[in-house]
């Protein structure tokens, strides 16, 4: 779901803000073999690239009460410090399982707040055109159903590929 002339800078911009939303998620340091969150489990590695990623964490989305899904972050070494897996080199991926159904709205807010926390409007205002192409992609598959997968890996060039349930 690669969105044609895609700014690779701000691909990799958008990524930024998804990770740093995520580690917000996630318990601090590395994970350990056979990580469950939610009761989903997620595999101490994957492949992206032709690159082996190492599952640096997982957690759960929540919204007052109710799960809304578990996600882990991969990355090519394993990390505590944001700042680290941000600016390290190599693909990465951010793997996504819905807990129940979730709507587009319901989805993207949760992604659209965790930029806002860390990017200034200034920045937000230039991803804009980015996050709708992004929206658009979401919209055509939703509502997600309960046990969904989406992933979002940060490829080697700086591009974003967004997969649903294994399907690129």
């Amino acid at each position: 779901m690669n969105a044609p002339g895609r700014s690779r800078m701000t691909a990799s911009k958008i990524f930024t803000g998804l990770v740093l939303a995520c580690l917000a998620l996630l318990p601090p340091g590395p994970a350990a073999a056979d990580t469950e969150a939610g009761g989903v489990r997620f595999e101490d590695w994957t492949r992206v690239a032709e690159s082996d990623l190492v599952l640096n964490g997982a957690g759960l989305r929540d919204m007052f009460v109710i799960r809304i899904y578990a996600l882990g972050l991969y990355l090519p070494r394993a990390t505590g410090d944001a700042r680290q897996a941000i600016a390290m080199a190599g693909p990465k991926r951010l793997r996504l399982v819905t807990l129940r159904e979730v709507d587009a709205d319901r989805f993207l807010d949760g992604l659209r707040k965790g930029l806002e926390k860390n990017h200034a409007a200034a920045e937000l205002a230039g991803l804009k055109a980015r996050m709708d192409r992004f929206a658009g992609a979401i919209r055509a598959v939703a509502p997600l159903a309960k046990g969904s997968v989406v992933s979002m890996d940060l490829m080697p060039d700086g591009a974003t590929r967004l997969g649903l349930n294994g399907k690129a």
